[in-house]
């Protein structure tokens, strides 16, 4: 991945997010919806997180289907 064009700050925020990354203290995929309803979000977000689950086969722990 090349990077061009990128202002002093966005270069920090980059290299900090890759470090918290690195050092497990953030996940390396974050998912948000937006549906009519927060169960709906809720569905769709899993959904979307077991794809990203599966794409990588299956690294990580396994989702929890929401109530």
């Amino acid at each position: 991945m090349t990077l061009d064009r990128f202002c002093g700050s966005g270069i920090t925020s980059v290299n900090l997010a890759a470090m918290s990354i690195m050092s497990g203290t953030e996940d390396v995929v974050r998912v948000y919806a937006e549906a009519d309803t927060s169960d709906n979000a809720h569905q769709l977000a899993y959904e979307v997180g077991q794809l990203v689950y599966e794409l990588a086969n299956g690294v990580g722990e396994p989702l929890s289907k929401p109530q």
